[in-house]
């Protein structure tokens, strides 16, 4: 399936020639997400459907982005026209959220069972030997971080990690859309790899978006 832009959902007859892929992804994949992808060289964004049928959703982590080859002649005319970067990155980004937030809402409404999107997490802990040999522990968060590790910095400010990280066991929450529009902005993406601090101990988890149930 080719990466999804703001026009590809806005035409009609491309909007059902979406719907029509998005269910043989769905009817045929254990694990879908959507990675976001923004190129600040000719200034277009766009979102990546991920998907396979391994036994983990965090397998996801480890497809990478399709290619991405820029259109020169837009480069060009960006290049002659340099007026507002920061206004056009900026239009740039929430175009991204949106056409992520679309997505996430066709999806559930066309194909889940539940109720609400769910957010859910899992911990990712360091293997055993890992834990005393400094060089293997670097190379395996480096290997982590290389999947986008994002710092949630405080908790406390995001609600829906507040939430999440507040459940003893299972972590799984149901999303209202002010969270699930804050999620999308802080991920990029339907999932994502994250770090914070809990009770002074650095953490690691596997968060996404359960859209398909």
């Amino acid at each position: 399936m080719k990466a999804l832009t703001a026009p590809s959902l806005a035409n009609y007859y491309n909007a059902i020639a979406l719907l029509s892929s998005i269910e043989k992804i769905v009817r045929s994949n254990r694990n879908i997400g959507l990675q976001g992808q923004i190129c600040h060289n000719c200034f277009c964004c766009w979102v990546d459907p991920v998907f396979n049928n391994e036994e983990e959703m965090r397998s996801l982590l480890k497809i990478k982005p399709l290619s991405h080859i820029c259109d020169p002649k837009k480069v060009e005319d960006l290049q002659k026209n340099i007026q507002d970067v920061q206004g056009k990155k900026k239009r740039l980004y929430n175009d991204l959220i949106s056409i992520l937030l679309q997505l996430v809402i066709i999806i559930y409404l066309g194909f889940s069972q539940m109720r609400a999107v769910h957010l859910k997490a899992e911990e990712l802990f360091l293997p055993p030997q890992v834990n005393n040999d400094n060089d293997t522990k670097m190379q395996f968060l480096a290997g982590e971080e290389a999947y986008g590790g994002i710092d949630l910095g405080n908790v406390e400010a995001k609600d829906w990690a507040h939430n999440l990280f507040k459940e003893a066991s299972e972590k799984s929450i149901p999303m209202l859309m002010p969270d699930l529009i804050d999620f999308l902005s802080t991920a990029k993406a339907s999932f994502a790899f994250f770090k914070t601090k809990i009770n002074g101990s650095m953490r690691y988890f596997f968060i996404y978006l359960d859209i398909k149930g």
